[in-house]
């Protein structure tokens, strides 16, 4: 769960009085809409595109009660704008990028058929356009491709291609494994997709994940993390060597 797992977040914004009740779900995956898409960029831009909440489909807003302390008394002011069915927007986010990435490409309808045509996906691809406000996307590379061969969900058979640890590709299909040339970017059938962070990033994560603005000035003299300029933390000089180890496959000692 470590390695594959992330978080989902569900914000539902009332359109009326602007507030945002937000839901938040682990995903081992992230399972995306192809159809009529030509590339995975195109599809996580449609999975977190904004859904217009109107009509039937109206939203009950719930916010009706606002609250403040005055001489130390907590008063309860209600609020007349909400607590009834209004217009909002409903959208998705990723809020926690996972180190290990898996995409889903939904090839099959509920009723069976397979969407067979070409969606093409990248080398390396960047969560930042489709994560929540203020969490950091990182970047990754492709490892693994899973096809599918056949026209429906009962029948075909699938295969995989998968980067070796010498970043050479072998195709895998049963008991045949066979080197291939460069990376499978071309798989018409692609089913599935892996990609792995690529190194260095784990200080930037925890910095952008956590509201904490690298580029804000500090006192003459002073480093972000609060030492005088030149000197080294020797906590956070191990820690930098252990990002760099994880970021590269290897498991890190403590410090």
């Amino acid at each position: 769960h470590k390695m594959f797992g992330g978080s989902l977040r569900s914000r539902v914004s009332c359109t009326q009085c602007g507030y945002n009740s937000d839901t938040f779900d682990s995903i081992l995956d992230l399972s995306i809409d192809i159809d009529n898409v030509g590339h995975v960029k195109a599809a996580l831009k449609k999975f977190t595109a904004i859904d217009y909440l109107k009509g039937a489909d109206k939203y009950k807003c719930e916010k009706s009660v606002l609250s403040f302390i005055t001489s130390g008394v907590f008063i309860p002011i209600v609020s007349p704008r909400c607590k009834k069915p209004v217009n909002a927007e409903k959208s998705f986010s990723i809020h926690k990028a996972p180190v290990v990435l898996t995409i889903h490409l939904k090839r099959f309808t509920p009723l069976g058929r397979k969407l067979g045509h070409m969606v093409a996906y990248d080398e390396k691809l960047s969560l930042e356009p489709v994560m929540s406000k203020g969490q950091y996307g990182p970047k990754y590379s492709l490892y693994g491709v899973i096809s599918h061969a056949g026209g429906g969900p009962n029948s075909g058979h699938y295969y995989a291609h998968v980067k070796a640890a010498n970043e050479n590709w072998y195709e895998m299909n049963d008991e045949s494994v066979e080197r291939v040339s460069h990376a499978p970017l071309n798989m018409k059938s692609a089913y599935i997709l892996f990609y792995v962070q690529l190194p260095g990033q784990a200080l930037e994560t925890t910095i952008k994940s956590n509201g904490v603005d690298a580029s804000v000035p500090r006192p003459n003299g002073v480093q972000s993390n609060g030492l005088p300029n030149g000197s080294v933390s020797k906590k956070r000089k191990a820690s930098s060597s252990d990002d760099e180890r994880e970021g590269a496959g290897e498991k890190a000692s403590k410090p």
